[in-house]
C-alpha cells in the first residue's frame, strides 16, 4: 500500500505521527533531501523537495519534462539524462544546480562539454536564465586555464580534451557537482580521456551524465560510460557485457541481443529520457544555431579574404553586381572545401565542424537529413560519415533518378539508409522524407526558396515528430545568411552591409 504523507510549507507530516527512525519524535520534519531519500526507502511517495520549493522562473517557465529532470539529478549523486537533443537537458542541469547552490547543498560545480558549447550554450544559458551566478570559462593556454580557475566563480565550464591540461589543479578544487555533457566523448575506457574524467570524478558528491545517445551504435557502448559513473551496476569486464547483450554472429560480426536494452537500462540508471514529441511545451518545429569555432586555418584564410574584399569595395571594385562571386568563396572556405580557377579543390581544416556533425547524429533519435551546398562538400561529407561507420546516401546532381529513386524509397520506407547527405537543389517539390525530424545544414544556401523547399521536406502532413532544424556557423557571413533566410530576407547585399557593419 503507498505511503503519502502531507507536505506543507517545506514540512512533511507523517501519518499518524509515525516516527521514523531517530529524526523525529512528533511527526513533523522538514521536507529536505536527505529525509526524502530516507522515506522513499521506507516505501513513502515524496517529491523532490524542489518541485515545491523552488521559486521556478516563468520567463520562460520550465517544461514539466525539465522539472522531472532537475529533480532526479537533485536526488540522486549519480544520474544520467539520456534525453532528445531539443529538450532542455541543460537549463534543467542548471535548475538543480541553482537550487542546490541556494540551499547551501553544494558551492562549485564544473562542467565539462564539447569545445562548440563552452561560450554558445552553457555560458549563454547561465548568462541569461541564471545571471546571478558567475562563469569562469577554461579555454585556452594552460596559464590562461589557471588564472580563470583562481577566480571566484560557482560555475566553471571546461572542454572535454581540457581536463588533461589541468586535471591536478581541477582535483584540487574539489568540485561539488560535475556534470559531463555529452558523456558519450567518454565512452571507450582504454583512452586517456576516459582514464582523466575518471580521477576528477572519483570523489565528486555530484556527477551527472548527460547525451541523448547512450548507445548509438552497439549496446555495448554504454559499458564505458556506466564504468564511469555508475561502475557497481556495470560488470567487470566488457567481454561479459558484451556476450549478455549481443550475439556472435561471424568471427566479427555481433548482433544486439532482444533483451539488450534491459540491459543497458539497469546499468545507466537512475536515468530520465525524453524525446522531443515528450515536450509539450515544444513548437513543431525547432530551429538552432550551432557555432562551431573555426579552425586556424579556415580563420586566417577567412580573414584575409575579408581584408582584401573591404579594399576592394572601398576602391568601388565590389558591387551587387559581382557580390555573389565572392560571396561564394567566403562560404567554401567557412565550411572547409574551396573550389580554385581550374574547378580543383583546396581542402581546410574543419575537423571540429565534422566532429560537431557527427555529435548530432548521435544524438538524434531518428533520421537525419544533411544539407551542404556544394557538391564536393556533399560528396566528402559522406564519405567521412561512411568511413566513420554511419548507415549514409548520397544525392547530388550527378546521381541518376533511378538510384535517387531508390534512395529516397529506403530512406522513406525502411530501416536503411538512416542518414541522407544532399545538395538541396536536389530535393524536389512535393518530396516526402517525413521519416527524418533532423534537417542539419552544414553549409547554408543562398536561395530562400531552396532553404524553404529544402525544410519543406520533413515539416510537412506525414510528419508525427517535432522537428529540428540545426544551422552550422563557423565565420560571420553564415550566420547573416541563416538570418535572413529565416526572416525570409533577400540575401542581395548581405555581403556589402558587413563592410558598411565595420
Amino acid at each position: 500500500m503507498t505511503k503519502r504523507p502531507i507536505i506543507t510549507d517545506g514540512m512533511i507530516q507523517l501519518p499518524s505521527s509515525q516516527q521514523v527512525g531517530n529524526l523525529i519524535g512528533a511527526g513533523t520534519i522538514a521536507h529536505t533531501i536527505e529525509v526524502t531519500r530516507l522515506l522513499r526507502n521506507l516505501g513513502y511517495t515524496v517529491p523532490a523537495p524542489i518541485v515545491a520549493q523552488y521559486p521556478w522562473p516563468d520567463n520562460p517557465p520550465p517544461f514539466r519534462t525539465q522539472k522531472i529532470t532537475a529533480a532526479l539529478l537533485t536526488m540522486n549523486p549519480r544520474a544520467y539524462v539520456l534525453s532528445e537533443m531539443g529538450t532542455g537537458k541543460t537549463r534543467a542541469a542548471l535548475y538543480a544546480c541553482d537550487n542546490m547552490i541556494h540551499e547551501g547543498l553544494v558551492k562549485k560545480v564544473l562542467v565539462v562539454a564539447p569545445l562548440s558549447t563552452l561560450t554558445q550554450v552553457w555560458d549563454r544559458e547561465i548568462f541569461q536564465y541564471f545571471g546571478w551566478h558567475s562563469v569562469g570559462i577554461l579555454h585556452g593556454t594552460k596559464a590562461k586555464r589557471l588564472k580563470v580557475l583562481t577566480e571566484d566563480h560557482q560555475f566553471y565550464v571546461i572542454n572535454h580534451d581540457g581536463i588533461g591540461v589541468i586535471l591536478p589543479e581541477l582535483i584540487a578544487m574539489k568540485f561539488d557537482v560535475v556534470i559531463l555533457d555529452e558523456v558519450g566523448a567518454f565512452r571507450n575506457k582504454q583512452t586517456n580521456k576516459w582514464k582523466k574524467a575518471a580521477k576528477l570524478i572519483a570523489r565528486v558528491p555530484y556527477v551527472w551524465g548527460m547525451t541523448g545517445s547512450p548507445t548509438p551504435n552497439n549496446p555495448t557502448d554504454a559499458w564505458g560510460l556506466a564504468k564511469l559513473l555508475t561502475p557497481r551496476r556495470a560488470p567487470k569486464f566488457f567481454k561479459e557485457f558484451q556476450r549478455k547483450t549481443m550475439t556472435q554472429i561471424t568471427q566479427f560480426k555481433w548482433i544486439a541481443k532482444s533483451n539488450a536494452n534491459d540491459q543497458v537500462f539497469e546499468m545507466l540508471h537512475p536515468a530520465v529520457r525524453y524525446k522531443r514529441d515528450d515536450c509539450v511545451e515544444l513548437p513543431p518545429v525547432i530551429y538552432k544555431t550551432i557555432d562551431v569555432p573555426p579552425s586556424n586555418q579556415i580563420d586566417i584564410t577567412y580573414k584575409k579574404m575579408i581584408a582584401a574584399a573591404k579594399a576592394a569595395f572601398r576602391e568601388g571594385l565590389i558591387t551587387s553586381a559581382n557580390e555573389g562571386v565572392l560571396f561564394m568563396k567566403l562560404l567554401q572556405i567557412a565550411c572547409g572545401w574551396v573550389y580554385t580557377t581550374d574547378k580543383s579543390v583546396v581542402r581546410l581544416d574543419n575537423t571540429s565542424r565534422v566532429n560537431e556533425l557527427f555529435d548530432i547524429i548521435d544524438q538524434s533519435l531518428g533520421k537525419v537529413i544533411i544539407f551542404a551546398d556544394f557538391t564536393h562538400a556533399a560528396t566528402e561529407l559522406h564519405q567521412r560519415l561512411y568511413t566513420k561507420g554511419v548507415d549514409c546516401s548520397l544525392i547530388h546532381g550527378g546521381i541518376s533518378k533511378k538510384r535517387r529513386d531508390e534512395i529516397f524509397t529506403g530512406f522513406q520506407l525502411q530501416t536503411s539508409p538512416r542518414v541522407l547527405v544532399a545538395h538541396p537543389k536536389c530535393m524536389s517539390h512535393g518530396l516526402t522524407l517525413t521519416a527524418a525530424n533532423t534537417i542539419v545544414w552544414f553549409s547554408p544556401t543562398t536561395s530562400l526558396e531552396t532553404y524553404e523547399q529544402a525544410n519543406a521536406r520533413i515539416t510537412r502532413p506525414g510528419q508525427k515528430h517535432k522537428s529540428m532544424i540545426i544551422h552550422l556557423t563557423s565565420c560571420p557571413i553564415e550566420s547573416k545568411i541563416y538570418k535572413r533566410l529565416q526572416q525570409k530576407a533577400s540575401l542581395q547585399g548581405a555581403l556589402l552591409d558587413m563592410f558598411d557593419d565595420n
